[in-house]
């Protein structure tokens, strides 16, 4: 999006930066890597037991500490936003789909 950010009108940007901040915990440091807002263990289940494949962990350490990540109408909330914005940024109508 970066790249192409110049393409679009300023507010498909702006959603897609408030939807990489509802999915990644961003700046954590020189030369450290945005983490997943999302929990390993979490009421839908443990990623470290429940995965058919076997859990590394290191992996632990990409998945941001905050104890609240953003629920799954927030994600779509934001998504739709992005996805909006582009849409109305390319000049697609309902008519035209």
């Amino acid at each position: 999006m970066h790249i192409y950010r110049h393409l679009f009108a300023s507010d498909v940007f702006e959603r897609y930066e408030e939807f990489m901040h509802v999915l990644f915990e961003t700046y954590q440091g020189a030369g450290e890597d945005a983490k997943i807002c999302s929990a390993v263990r979490g009421p839908k289940g443990d990623r470290t037991v429940h995965c058919s494949y076997e859990w590394s962990d290191a992996w632990s350490s990409i998945f941001t500490a905050k104890s609240e990540v953003a629920s799954i109408s927030e994600i779509q909330r934001a998504y739709f936003a992005v996805m909006e914005a582009l849409t109305k940024s390319l000049g697609v109508t309902d008519a035209d789909s």
